[in-house]
């Protein structure tokens, strides 16, 4: 698991930290959630696969410039922003499981993030177009946890946030 934050995660440390994981079989994670929190996950990946697969790679490092992005605009309000990369993540909060099977996928199937709060539902982004993630993903963040840092200009224009 590694944890995104102000100093920013890189997208080769992340996957190379993992790729073990890939040629060892199949990998799991546990998050317990307490408090909001945005989990993003994507497939492992080790540097042979990238280097053959341009898709998976692009959708993979505009996966991380969304958390980074969400990282950004949630640090001051302590709000935890998450990246797993394991073919299985199980989320647990306050006694539910949600369960997300992860399968690697240069379209974006099987990459996002989870919105999180205690007692609440879960808000599933999906990587879906890469390149608009990197702005839905904020803006999500801040219709979710309302959270005004995470809707900026930008992003309203664009439609990703309704938050005024």
């Amino acid at each position: 698991m590694v944890a995104i934050g102000s100093k920013r995660a890189t997208l080769v440390a992340a996957l190379l930290a993992t790729s073990g994981c890939a040629a060892m079989g199949p990998s799991r994670e546990m998050v317990n959630v307490s408090q909001r929190m945005v989990i993003g996950f994507a497939p492992p990946a080790s540097a042979a696969t990238l280097e053959g697969d341009r898709g998976l790679r692009s959708a993979l490092e505009h996966w991380e410039w969304g958390l980074d992005n969400v990282a950004a605009c949630l640090e001051s309000s302590g709000i935890e922003v998450r990246a797993v990369n394991a073919d299985r993540v199980t989320i647990v909060s306050e006694g539910e499981h949600i369960t997300v099977d992860i399968r690697p996928s240069p379209d974006g199937d099987g990459i996002g993030a989870y919105l999180v709060a205690p007692g609440e539902d879960a808000r599933l982004m999906l990587l879906g177009m890469p390149s608009a993630f990197v702005h839905s993903l904020p803006g999500a963040a801040a219709d979710t946890f309302h959270v005004a840092e995470c809707c900026s200009d930008t992003n309203r224009e664009m439609g990703f946030c309704s938050q005024r």
